[in-house]
């Protein structure tokens, strides 16, 4: 009896106890793998959504500077007396438009052209934006109309205008894709150059040609009446990097509305041997001068944030054209 009831409390003791086991490698393997990939995948959302948050500032960021060079651009535009337009600028009288030709003595902005620096006006350096607008006179050169001996000095065999206390300076902002020794990371740059009279109290600018006539009259659109002694010195500076270098497809790239010249016109470019003709980052379309009014200029910016980070390539780069129209202040009773 006695043995009996042993048996049976072991056989109880056996079904009640819970057997203790431990998870197996293969198990442990298959949980470390599956935490792998969720944790991998996690990772990866967060870089992704950093990279994207990242990428969209740096589009706000290029688009703000775009939109800041923009309005330096235009805010210098509205003190213009004379815009020139894409035909003036590519050669003197090479269209059957009379209104919009130039009839000086050189092309004016054509690249390879003998007036401006080659800083400015090259295959890789093309003048977009080019105008006249006045300037008032440096305080050295100042000081010498107030001499009191009744005639206005001279400098450089010509007289200083004394009485409007002021001269014409020629402002050009080009587009350009030169990059020596990849000082710039962005695919374009747009240069602003500037061409005063006077250099100093005693001198004139070097290659500097006053936009009067023998006649003392002022007509722009004659401009220059002679060629220069010696090509413009100076050195552009760059207004703002990041801009759009990528050709536009299929040689197609930019409108603009009837009665506009567009500038640069890509025939200069062509003819210039520039690579880049389709190029239409930077571009305006200036209406003609006439007497006794306005010019009306549209001028279109595209930025590009390739280069400024890692990942989007110079065509997914891209960002919206900006644009802006200006009606120029000065008017000259004449063109």
């Amino acid at each position: 009896m006695k043995r009996f009831f042993q048996s049976g409390l072991r056989t109880l003791l056996k079904i009640s106890r819970p057997s203790i086991r431990g998870f197996t490698l293969t198990e442990l393997l298959i949980v470390a793998i599956v935490g792998s990939m969720i944790i991998s995948g996690l990772l990866t959302l967060v870089v992704q959504l950093m990279t994207t948050d990242r990428q969209e500032n740096v589009r706000l960021e290029t688009n703000r500077e775009m939109q800041m060079a923009l309005d330096y651009m235009s805010n210098e535009l509205k003190e213009a007396v004379y815009v020139y337009t894409g035909h003036c600028l590519m050669a003197q009288g090479n269209t059957s438009d009379t209104s919009l030709a130039c009839t000086g003595t050189q092309a004016i902005g054509n690249p390879g052209g003998a007036i401006f620096p080659n800083t400015i006006a090259s295959s890789t350096d093309v003048p977009v934006l080019v105008f006249w607008k006045q300037k008032p006179l440096p305080p050295e050169v100042r000081a010498l109309c107030t001499g009191g001996t009744g005639t206005p000095p001279s400098i450089g065999g010509a007289p200083v205008p004394c009485s409007t206390a002021s001269s014409y300076a020629l402002v050009v902002y080009s587009l350009s894709t030169d990059n020596p020794n990849n000082t710039w990371r962005g695919g374009a740059r747009i240069k602003r150059y500037e061409l005063q009279e006077f250099s100093s109290a005693t001198a004139r600018t070097p290659g500097y040609i006053p936009p009067q006539g023998n006649d003392d009259s002022i007509n722009f659109r004659d401009w220059p009446y002679a060629t220069a002694s010696a090509r413009a010195g100076g050195v552009p500076a760059v207004l703002v990097d990041f801009v759009n270098g990528v050709p536009a497809a299929n040689g197609v790239g930019g409108t603009c509305p009837g009665g506009y010249s567009m500038s640069p016109r890509p025939e200069a470019l062509a003819n210039a041997g520039n690579v880049n003709n389709n190029l239409r980052s930077f571009y305006a379309c200036v209406s003609p001068a006439g007497a006794g009014r306005s010019q009306d200029v549209l001028i279109f910016l595209q930025g590009n944030i390739a280069g400024r980070m890692r990942g989007p390539s110079p065509r997914d780069g891209q960002l919206t054209t900006l644009q802006t129209r200006v009606a120029t202040r000065g008017v000259l009773n004449g063109n």
